[in-house]
């Protein structure tokens, strides 16, 4: 089982901030896995769904090598 979380911060003249975090239990190990990614300009905002997918896939990664 794993819990993702996914957070955009309020866009402001330095950019906006998105944190993705995916927490999962292995092995009797809590592991959390964290993506940040800030752009430059407030007119852009990072992709929820690309640093989702990157977070999902490294926790499994993980998971993979806790279980050997």
């Amino acid at each position: 089982m794993a819990f993702l979380k996914d957070t955009l911060a309020t866009p402001g003249a330095s950019g906006a901030r998105r944190l993705v975090s995916v927490v999962f239990r292995t092995s009797n190990v809590i592991v959390t896995v964290s993506y940040e990614e800030q752009t430059t300009t407030s007119a852009e905002v990072p992709d929820s769904r690309e640093l989702q997918e990157k977070a999902r896939n490294l926790a499994r990664l993980l998971a993979e090598r806790l279980e050997e």
